[in-house]
């Protein structure tokens, strides 16, 4: 499921599966922004616009991944690589993001995040599920 400033935008059909290459791309203009998100494996595609452009503080783009029965938390999975990341044309490291681990409520990390390696590519790994 995709969701970007906490808007819902639809589910990729069929599902992504372990193995898939999907691809992510972001526009934002003064007036809107439009998200898509491709299954490269599949060609399934799914995509939302919204008009809360000119964004010019932080915004996040989410990517949530539920257990195949609809149950909240992570289902679990290997290592999940983001590369060639780009903001603006620019190397993601260039605007020195922070990494941002998933924690439970007791602090336990679910998903960890990679620091950024070669200027545009990171990593996200399921640690656990509590």
């Amino acid at each position: 499921q995709l969701f970007v400033n906490n808007f819902d935008s639809g589910v990729l059909n069929p599902p992504p599966s372990a193995g898939d290459s999907l691809t992510l791309k972001e526009k934002v203009t003064p007036s809107s922004q439009t998200l898509t998100l491709t299954d490269d494996t599949t060609g399934a595609t799914v995509s939302t616009s919204s008009s809360e452009g000119g964004m010019t503080g932080g915004h996040s783009i989410y990517l949530l991944v539920q257990g195949n029965d609809g149950s909240p938390g992570f289902p679990p999975f290997s290592k999940v690589t983001y590369s060639g990341v780009k903001i603006g044309g620019s190397p993601l490291a260039n605007l020195s993001p922070e990494a941002f681990n998933q924690v439970d409520g007791g602090g336990s990390i679910e998903i960890q995040t990679s620091p950024i390696t070669g200027g545009d590519t990171f990593t996200a790994t399921y640690k656990s599920n509590t």
